[in-house]
């Protein structure tokens, strides 16, 4: 089955895009890779930008980042630096207004 894949919003570093037929969306941003019912995107965008200046999520790395997650897997966390997390929002922010847009002219 050959199914269409419509990216949302991107830029140079990633892309959130929607597969058509299992209406998934991917959160790619420079080597990660993650898929989301749309539920889970924006809770994993609220979690991101929710504990941004939580100091429970602030701590220096040797390669310049600045915000550590721990996810769900023990042993893997994502490491973001500032400007990274600006790049996120503005991301999320465009899918959420293509979706909006799609709400209005599917009614």
């Amino acid at each position: 089955m050959n199914c269409d894949f419509q990216i949302l919003s991107d830029n140079e570093f990633g892309y959130i895009g929607q597969c058509a037929c299992c209406r998934e969306f991917n959160f790619a941003y420079k080597n990660l890779l993650i898929t989301f019912t749309e539920e889970h995107l924006f809770h994993f965008y609220d979690f991101l930008i929710g504990n941004q200046d939580n100091p429970n999520f602030l701590f220096d790395t040797p390669h310049g980042k600045s915000h550590v997650y721990r996810s769900p897997v023990e042993n893997l966390f994502l490491t973001f630096n500032v400007d990274e997390l600006k790049e996120l929002s503005q991301l999320f922010n465009e899918v959420q207004l293509v979706l909006e847009a799609r709400k209005i002219v599917d009614l």
